[in-house]
């Protein structure tokens, strides 16, 4: 009677109106390296309903820094998804806070903590996924910049777990410059840590405000803003523990590259994914080089966005074009 009773419940929708934070327990979660994340945990916050056949769902993984509750306004029936037509599970990526950390880990706190790379990300949300709503096959991945890499990966990897794949803001492997950046960026916080002599994120925030150029900033924090900007700057007294949530996120986007996915060939990577993938790129982009995504669209049949006067912040700068889009071409 009783597993009468569980198999009548898993093919009941699936709902939630709360968004409220929640958490999948996964044990351990075993990663490329070798290594195991202890007391594996994930969270995540879904939006809509789940059809009874389990095919409307659509995941969406956050970004650099980004927590599951920063993505929910990109979801309405205006905004990137609509929640009316889909089920959206907006899943926090590890190293962000909320799922597993070095932040938040009572065994591997800190420094401890195992690197844990973008393919590891999205082998374990498939796991997630299947285990805590039993989807076999997503409707969407969508992500927005390092989103968007692990939904590159999830395209090339795990193609053939979902009818189509949105990647904003992203790349399918790091420019140099992009890779230059961040290691520099590893650099100087480790040093902060290690001589205990300055915050680790008030560099980073400085870092920050330093890549977004000179003109932007010019507008921005004018000269009569200067004491306010650095003061700023000061007030980041993140812990040391968080310090490394950001680090491992800059390693492992240092470390994606989808090719590797398909014995280094970049054309087979994207011969993949032909027709299930729109890429969405701003051309001022200087967070991720655009570069390389524009590049990968052409090796396949992808269609690809280009947005001349758009930076890293897509969705914002040209959500008139872009929301439309992106609802167009999940809905076909």
């Amino acid at each position: 009677m009783r597993f009468i009773l569980f198999s009548f419940l898993l093919l009941l929708p699936f709902s939630t109106h709360a968004q409220t934070q929640q958490f999948a327990s996964m044990e351990s979660c075993p990663l490329e390296s070798g290594a195991v994340i202890t007391d594996c945990r994930i969270g995540y916050i879904t939006v809509g309903t789940l059809n009874a056949a389990r095919s409307n769902a659509i995941l969406f993984p956050t970004w650099y820094g980004g927590r599951a509750s920063d993505i929910l306004k990109y979801v309405g029936a205006d905004s990137l998804i609509d929640p009316q037509k889909h089920f959206v599970i907006l899943v926090d990526s590890f190293g962000n806070g909320v799922s597993s950390s070095p932040s938040n880990s009572v065994s591997q706190s800190g420094k401890a903590f195992p690197a844990v790379s973008l393919k590891d990300m999205v082998r374990l949300q498939k796991q997630f996924i299947q285990k805590q709503f039993s989807i076999t096959k997503l409707h969407a991945v969508v992500g927005v910049s390092m989103g968007a890499m692990q939904t590159f990966e999830w395209s090339v990897s795990e193609t053939a777990m979902a009818d189509k794949f949105v990647a904003i803001a992203g790349s399918p492997q790091l420019a140099t410059f992009d890779v230059v950046f961040w290691e520099t960026h590893i650099q100087l916080m480790q040093a902060m840590i290690d001589c205990k002599c300055q915050q680790p994120m008030a560099t980073l925030d400085a870092m920050r405000f330093l890549m977004l150029g000179a003109d932007y900033q010019a507008t921005r924090a004018p000269r009569e803003q200067l004491e306010k900007t650095r003061e700023t700057f000061k007030k980041n007294t993140m812990t040391e523990a968080r310090a490394y949530d950001r680090i491992l996120q800059m390693r492992a986007m240092i470390g994606h590259d989808v090719a590797k996915s398909t014995a280094g060939d970049l054309t087979v990577a994207a011969k993949k994914t032909d027709k299930k993938l729109l890429i969405v790129i701003g051309t001022k982009d200087v967070i991720v080089t655009p570069t390389p995504a524009r590049d990968f669209a052409k090796l396949g049949d992808i269609k690809l966005h280009e947005l001349p006067n758009c930076g890293h912040n897509i969705p914002v700068c040209s959500a008139d074009l872009i929301s439309p889009a992106v609802r167009d071409f999940l809905s076909r």
